[in-house]
């Protein structure tokens, strides 16, 4: 047997698969999940060093990471999960993970542009709180989603 003989079908070595992933480009999922993790941490940072505990400036750089964390999320979540989720799958665990991420995502990315400006501390009406929060929990949730209520993959 040389180099260049032809391995049979049945000799060949059998690839792993994660069920629900098969057929999938997994270094898109793998981007996507560390932009996600990243955005929560960001995001989960940028609410505990608020203005009043760890300064205007520490709150401002994490909000605009945060932010960009997001839109991050956003982009690589296209990527890794353009042939899985839609209106034909129904309420599927992919669906809901993308309709969660998207809002919260979007909500992160409007943090900051409603935060009051050179950190006066007169947030109107708390939106700019709310969108933080807000988009904080549902990021959060958008990645536990397909975690705990995983479906079996399509036969």
């Amino acid at each position: 047997m040389t180099l260049f003989d032809a391995v049979p079908l049945q000799d060949a070595p059998k690839r792993v698969t994660i069920p629900g992933l098969a057929g999938r480009n997994r270094f898109a999922d793998a981007v996507h999940l560390i932009f996600g993790l990243a955005t929560v941490t960001a995001g989960g940072l940028t609410g505990l060093l608020n203005p009043e505990t760890a300064g205007y400036s520490v709150h401002h750089a994490l909000g605009w990471t945060s932010g960009a964390l997001a839109a991050g999320s956003l982009l690589t979540g296209l990527w890794a999960h353009l042939g899985d989720v839609g209106p034909r799958y129904g309420l599927s665990a992919a669906n809901i993970h993308a309709l969660l991420g998207i809002v919260g995502g979007l909500l992160m990315i409007a943090a900051p542009i409603t935060a009051p400006a050179g950190g006066s501390g007169e947030d109107e009406g708390g939106i700019h709180a709310l969108l933080g929060v807000g988009g904080e929990l549902l990021m959060g949730v958008s990645i536990a989603w397909p975690i705990l209520f995983r479906q079996a993959p399509a036969p």
